[in-house]
């Protein structure tokens, strides 16, 4: 298969293997491909180094380095929590808009016993927006004002003691159990 006929540009018809095709359409595909192509090429660079800097059973504290991409206006960030999995019915998602300044941000309100897809982003001034960079975040069953205290236990015979068991309560990562 191949051209039977070439239009020479002007706007008439060729032939593709039997076919009519006009030129113009060709043209304006080939342009149409092209600066689709060129805008995924110049896309901008996301934040980098994105990482947990602590979790609670209902926040999360992320932080990045700035995004290295030149000519990038940059206005704000946003950092969103997507629940991913959890051990509740209806876990929440949030999404917050961090200062152009700052180099880390705090989630609140997040469901504990989650995890999270935490994404961070930059957005310039006319509303573009950076790659995502992203984060896998378990939030904590819950948290613990006082530490569990170990639990003693004496065993005694004829008034002598005979044994002296420690038992320290489990604690997993995400929290008491």
């Amino acid at each position: 298969m191949g051209w039977s006929r070439w239009g020479g540009g002007s706007g008439k018809p060729c032939c593709v293997s039997g076919q009519t095709v006009h030129v113009a359409f060709i043209f304006v595909a080939v342009l149409s491909a092209s600066a689709i192509l060129a805008q995924v090429l110049t896309a901008v660079k996301g934040p980098r180094n994105v990482r947990l800097v602590s979790a609670t059973s209902n926040s999360c504290t992320v932080s990045w380095s700035f995004p290295s991409s030149p000519g990038f206006n940059l206005s704000s960030f946003v950092v969103a929590a997507v629940a991913i999995t959890s051990f509740l019915s209806s876990p929440v998602s949030v999404e917050n808009t961090a200062g152009d300044q700052q180099k880390s941000h705090t989630i609140l309100g997040l469901s504990p016993a989650t995890h999270y897809n935490v994404s961070v982003w930059a957005v310039d001034t006319g509303r573009n927006t950076s790659e995502k960079s992203y984060l896998g975040v378990w939030t904590r069953i819950g948290d613990l004002s006082v530490p569990p205290q170990p639990i003693v236990k004496e065993a005694f015979h004829d008034g002598k003691r005979l044994l002296v068991v420690t038992i320290n309560p489990p604690l997993e990562f995400h929290g008491p159990i």
